[in-house]
């Protein structure tokens, strides 16, 4: 989240307003189980140490939990550290400019390709760098043809925003009638590069034994960041597995999606993010589909299409003349009206749709 020309003034700010031993007593209070102190070095200079700790936050995407913490702080209270008011003022600051567009304000194009309402998945994608434990994992539900699948364009455009590595996995590509673990194995494996990759062989006589997959998986995703750790920390690792509902997909890819989870639910897998289409919280044990986040698809409605088109005239700065505009939004909504398939609906609204942008002149 934040930039690189932010670090160095915001550790001046907490130079200012920490010494060396107060901020190393702020650290180690548990705010809510960030557990800051793990991201303090050793062996450096005061100065030095601010610096790299802000450096740490921002490899592991713990920054915005920090400046969360610093804004909405109340200060040092006799004898507890705190932020100053300067420091809290700054964070307030790099947190605001750093917050999701607004309704109003969002991009009508997510990767080129027309985005439409989905307003509970952009509030959750806004919220998932900065989240802990389950909160990590975003299930992607709803009817066939609502566009599911389609949510992936907005959570790669959003990876690319958070220095995030993204790895989709897509259970629809293969033509096997049954998918095997390696298809949800291999290109994490390959991508990540995990040590997993050298026994892969072993794994795939191994699909009728999940458990001994899944507990490979997770050491090799252990190993992985605990390497990484040793030198360099590695930037997330945002997993996104389409298709779960899929008749081809069985239950051992099930079992073994819902081991990723539990690592990283109970804290075994810190540096990995998953984004889980298809799959029904009610899939999930214990209070887990409680403290997942979920969005549920649906296809736009009237007043949506109507308030992209808006949004639209204004990213182009157009005043189409009034006439022009309630034609627009007539056309629009004759779409709505019309009896059809819901496989119908998508490619009858996008050709309205690339009707009246042509002749409302909204188009590049």
């Amino acid at each position: 989240m934040l930039a690189p020309r932010d670090i160095k003034p915001l550790s001046e700010k907490i130079v200012g307003s920490f010494s060396e031993s107060e901020f190393d007593r702020f650290l180690i209070t548990d705010f809510n189980g960030l557990h800051l102190a793990d991201y303090a070095p050793s062996g450096e200079a005061w100065p030095v140490r601010a610096v790299v700790f802000i450096i740490k936050l921002v490899n592991r995407e713990r920054d915005a939990e920090f400046l969360s913490l610093l804004a909405g702080h109340a200060g040092p209270v006799d004898p507890l550290p705190g932020p100053n008011q300067p420091l809290r003022d700054m964070a307030a600051a790099l947190l605001a400019a750093a917050l999701p567009p607004q309704e109003a304000h969002r991009p009508c194009f997510v990767n080129g390709r027309l985005f439409i309402n989905r307003d509970s998945l952009w509030g959750a994608i806004a919220a998932f760098p900065a989240s802990q434990g389950a909160q990590r994992i975003l299930l992607v539900d709803g009817d066939p043809g609502t566009g599911k699948s389609y949510s992936a364009q907005l959570v790669s455009q959003s990876s690319s925003h958070t220095r995030a590595r993204y790895i989709p996995i897509d259970l629809a590509r293969s033509t096997a009638p049954e998918a095997g673990l390696g298809e949800l194995t291999a290109p994490l494996a390959v991508r990540l590069e995990l040590a997993l990759k050298q026994k892969f062989d072993d794994l795939a006589q191994e699909a009728r034994d999940v458990l001994r997959a899944g507990e490979r998986l997770v050491a090799a995703l252990q190993e992985r960041e605990q390497s990484a750790q040793a030198g360099t920390v590695p930037e997330p690792w945002w997993i996104l597995v389409d298709g779960l509902n899929l008749p081809r997909v069985g239950p051992g890819i099930i079992d073994l999606v819902l081991r990723l989870v539990q690592a990283i639910d109970q804290g075994e897998c810190n540096n990995v993010w998953l984004v889980l289409i298809g799959l029904k919280p009610e899939r999930l044990t214990g209070a887990l589909p409680q403290l997942v986040r979920v969005d549920r698809s649906s296809l736009p409605l009237p007043d949506h299409v109507e308030e992209w088109l808006l949004r639209l005239v204004q990213e182009h700065k157009s005043q189409p003349a009034d006439p022009d505009l309630a034609e627009a939004r007539d056309s629009l909504r004759q779409t709505f009206a019309k009896s059809q398939p819901v496989q119908q609906f998508w490619p009858s609204l996008l050709a309205a749709l690339a009707a009246v942008r042509a002749k409302l002149q909204l188009v590049p």
